[in-house]
């Protein structure tokens, strides 16, 4: 699945909402080494960004990779939770690169189940899965993102979505109490309202707020912390 005529070295970037890690890999199945992380918009621009940590570098990477957090227009990409945007061909001229080659952040995770090995994973629920079947690939975080790799015998096909968008209800009584005060402010209810950093704050506040317990002033991390320590609205929350 590697582009046959990308230059290396190369500049690997995954580029969320909140985070921006980036790693090198020097030549064609070498290994990746780890740079840095910074925040996302850190600096002006993402090309601000990736020249603060390559600037040191022994020998200076030859094309970048970039696992971004948004959907992608052609060559070009807006982040969906941050106001970073990216344009490969513009990425590669100020950064002096070859190349500049923009993906999907889930689309990159889902081509990575293609080669997962049952070490790589922990088996929640045992199931019979059909060879060909559907991958699919989920994750909670800044936002939330998905993406699904469908596999014809050799061949393999990458469907990144913007799932984190589409709209979501309740269903059944718990939820329907939570939901007003849920809802409150929002013009509708997506998915990443819920599953996300953010989402858990916000379905803590409105359990909280239904059940009539004193709010605190809570992170994700403590809710899932309280949650395991057996504190009510913080169980119902992860529960929910």
């Amino acid at each position: 699945m590697r582009p046959p005529s990308i230059a290396y070295p190369v500049l690997l970037a995954d580029i969320g909402g909140t985070n921006c890690r980036l790693s090198l890999v020097a030549e064609p199945d070498g290994p990746h080494r780890a740079l840095a992380r910074i925040g996302t918009g850190s600096h002006a621009t993402p090309e601000a960004a990736f020249e603060s940590v390559i600037a040191g570098l022994p020998e200076r990477p030859r094309s970048a990779v970039l696992a971004v957090a948004g959907p992608l227009d052609g060559r070009r990409a807006q982040l969906t939770n941050a106001n970073w945007d990216f344009d490969g061909p513009r990425l590669a001229a100020a950064l002096d690169f070859k190349q500049g080659l923009l993906v999907n952040d889930f689309e990159a995770l889902a081509a990575s189940l293609a080669v997962l090995r049952p070490a790589d994973a922990e088996t929640l629920v045992e199931g019979d899965p059909e060879p060909d079947g559907v991958k699919l690939v989920l994750g909670p975080g800044t936002g939330f993102g998905a993406a699904a790799l469908l596999t014809r015998g050799e061949r393999g096909f990458l469907v990144p979505t913007e799932t984190g968008h589409i709209g979501i209800g309740p269903e059944d009584p718990a939820e329907h109490r939570i939901w007003p005060a849920l809802a409150a402010g929002l013009p509708r209810v997506t998915v990443e309202h819920l599953l996300s950093g953010d989402g858990l704050v916000r379905l803590h506040r409105a359990v909280a707020t239904t059940s009539g317990v004193a709010e605190a002033d809570v992170s994700a991390a403590d809710i899932s912390r309280l949650a395991l320590d057996g504190n009510p609205a913080a169980l119902m929350t992860v529960v929910c």
